[in-house]
């Protein structure tokens, strides 16, 4: 896992990363957890994996006021390079938000 900056959020952007927003706790479990949940999917597994809190996602992005994260909110991020997105798109939508996070991308392309 890398910690990401803005230049990696833009193109995170761009490209239409995946995204997790809200990983709480210790971010190599989510990673591991994660990587498990995408194989038994058949989607294949994330080349690399960002990392960053809200406050540089709030910065890169504009947010402020409603919109805005919370500073310490964790986003795990990874690009769909190699992945199955069609099999990534069932398994969002088996696993849709609890609660605890939510899953969304940048891209409408997604």
């Amino acid at each position: 896992m890398q910690e990401a900056n803005a230049q990696i959020l833009n193109i995170a952007r761009q490209e239409g990363w995946y995204v997790i927003t809200g990983a709480g706790g210790d971010i190599n479990d989510w990673i591991i957890g994660y990587n498990k949940l995408l194989a038994q999917f058949g989607v294949g597994q994330p080349m690399e994996w960002y990392h960053c809190n809200g406050a540089l996602f709030d910065a890169t992005f504009g947010l402020q006021g409603d919109d805005a994260y919370q500073p310490d909110i964790s986003f795990l991020f990874f690009p769909l390079n190699g992945l199955d997105v069609e099999k990534l798109r069932a398994f969002q939508k088996e696993n849709p938000d609890d609660g605890f996070f939510t899953t969304l991308n940048f891209s409408a392309e997604y």
